[in-house]
């Protein structure tokens, strides 16, 4: 079995994750609505389930987990001509054997996705189980279209990546935009 941990968390990826994780502290801990916020992120155990936070709202006796996703497009045109988020659905190590596993859209046990553009610490939030709803919904209602809506990317020289590209018509309404400090991040 692969060792995930090993090649997702370091070089280039890693150090783009890094920046992303920090715009969302950044906004968690100047957020008044949020009790407190722990970053997870380098923990061994919060890896395999994808959950870089976890934190309280002032108004709720639960705590939440969110994991970060850096995304350069968000709110921009991207593959196909729409405004997309991006579900990954499997992914595939090149460089080794009984490599290929499910993508964090599955296997995640983060329960808000934070989707990230570090250019101007734009962060969209949505409930991952919205999102995965969302995603279902898309495919049953728009078959044709949710075929030509799988993106296959070679995310750096050893990783390829199955993602589905859910347009903005899907998750319209559904997700929490904020600018982070109004400054650029990293």
């Amino acid at each position: 079995m692969i060792n995930r941990e090993e090649q997702s968390y370091s070089g280039n990826l890693r150090e783009r994750g890094d920046v992303c994780e920090s715009i969302v502290s950044l906004y968690l801990d100047q957020n008044d609505e949020v009790e407190w916020c722990k970053d997870v992120s380098g923990k061994q155990e919060y890896r395999l389930p994808d959950i870089d936070f976890i934190y309280r709202m002032r108004c709720e006796n639960i705590d939440r987990t969110l994991d970060s996703k850096q995304d350069p497009l968000i709110g921009e045109k991207g593959r196909g001509g729409t405004i997309n988020l991006v579900f990954e659905l499997f992914r595939l190590y090149r460089d080794r054997q009984d490599s290929f596993y499910l993508g964090w859209g599955f296997r995640s046990k983060a329960q808000i996705i934070a989707y990230v553009k570090p250019q101007n610490s734009l962060i969209w939030f949505v409930s991952l189980k919205t999102l995965r709803k969302s995603v279902v919904e898309y495919a049953w209602n728009h078959p044709k279209d949710a075929a030509k809506r799988i993106d296959v990317t070679v995310s750096d020289k050893s990783k390829t990546t199955w993602n589905f590209l859910l347009p903005k018509t899907a998750y319209l309404g559904k997700i929490k935009e904020v600018f982070v400090g109004g400054e650029l991040l990293g």
